[in-house]
C-alpha cells in the first residue's frame, strides 16, 4: 500500500481525537502497478468517518451505509475508488480482530492502528484477496 505522510499524519489524528473510541475512515484510491512490478492499493484521499456503531465504540466501528455512499459518490467523481478503511484498536494490538475478519471487504486494504493514551504505537496494513486470509501489507510512505 502506498501513501502520502500528509494522508497517513490524518488518520492518525483521527485516531487520536476520538480515543478511547475507535476511529474509522475510508481510503479512496487505485490500484496500481508499483516501480517494482507488483500491483498494490495506493491511497490518494482519506475520509475520516464518524463511527456509528450501536454497541461499544471501545471495541469496534461501523460506517454507516449513507456515510459510505457519498464517499464513494465524491472518490468516483474524483475518478478514485474506495479500497480500504482504517480504523484504531484502542489498547490493543494492531492485528485483525474477529470482528475484521467477518467485515473485510475482498481486495481492500484493511489499516490499523494500536492507539494507548492516546498515542498512535503502531500501523499496520492488511489485504484480503478474495477467499483467503489477510496477509500483511507493506506500508510506502510516500514523501509528497
Amino acid at each position: 500500500m502506498q501513501i502520502s505522510q500528509r494522508k497517513l499524519d490524518i488518520i492518525k489524528e483521527h485516531a487520536m481525537q476520538v480515543y478511547p473510541e475507535e476511529c474509522c475512515g475510508l481510503l479512496a484510491g487505485r490500484y496500481e502497478q508499483s516501480f517494482d512490478g507488483h500491483y498494490e492499493n495506493v491511497v490518494y484521499e482519506v475520509a475520516p468517518c464518524r463511527n456509528v456503531l450501536s454497541w461499544d465504540r471501545h471495541m469496534g466501528f461501523e460506517i454507516s451505509k449513507t456515510e459510505y455512499c457519498e464517499v464513494e459518490s465524491e472518490a468516483r467523481s474524483m475518478g478514485y475508488n474506495i479500497i480500504g478503511a482504517y480504523h484504531s484498536h484502542t489498547n490493543a494490538d494492531a492485528l485483525p480482530s474477529n470482528h475484521d475478519y467477518e467485515h473485510a471487504i475482498p481486495n481492500h486494504t484493511m489499516v490499523i492502528l494500536s492507539v494507548r493514551e492516546t498515542l498512535v504505537l503502531q500501523v499496520r496494513a492488511f489485504f484480503r484477496p478474495f477467499s483467503e486470509p489477510f496477509q500483511e501489507e507493506r506500508i510506502y510512505v510516500k514523501s509528497l
